[in-house]
């Protein structure tokens, strides 16, 4: 399994726009990433020439939602085993969508992991034409203040990291 970004996390930070968002997530060693298209990427906020720099910048997946927000716990995951192709990290204070820092919250990040490689996922989505599940970090809400998104960043990293040790980003 890779580590992913969602490129949203800028743009709630600092109003960046999708490129500048696709370019800060590379710089930051990220092969993989998702369009947040609610912020900054959805086809009301780009213009056909702003969506052909998109595409030679980047492939971009599909989403599997909150299972912990929606009180869905590892278990829960064979029952969409054969659809998943992508997933993201999130994380929340309990009845509360605050996508903070991975590791911070209450969702049991180490355990969906410990699942999707039980069900072997890599092979799974091989079907699909992947090599291996990616997974993206889902980072911030609108309204919040973020001074450092990077450093948001660099501690989620750090956090699965320590938990899957066998992740990286490329």
């Amino acid at each position: 399994m890779k580590i992913g970004m969602l490129t949203g996390l800028w743009f709630v930070a600092d109003g960046a726009t999708l490129i500048k968002s696709l370019r800060r997530a590379a710089a930051l060693g990220f092969r993989y990433v998702d369009i947040h298209g609610v912020f900054h990427g959805g086809p009301a906020h780009l213009k056909p020439g702003e969506r052909l720099t998109v595409k030679s910048e980047m492939k971009a997946l599909v989403d599997l939602g909150h299972m912990a927000l929606a009180r869905e716990g590892p278990e829960e995951l064979a029952r969409v085993g054969d659809a998943i192709v992508h997933a993201h990290f999130s994380d929340h204070k309990p009845f509360m969508h605050t996508n903070q820092v991975i590791g911070t919250g209450f969702t049991r990040t180490k355990d969906y992991l410990d699942e999707l490689r039980r069900m072997g996922i890599d092979q799974r989505v091989k079907r699909f034409g992947y090599d291996e599940l990616v997974i993206s970090f889902e980072l911030g809400v609108p309204g919040n203040r973020i001074g450092d998104p990077e450093d948001w960043v660099k501690r989620s990293i750090q956090h699965i990291q320590q938990i899957a040790p066998d992740m990286t980003l490329a």
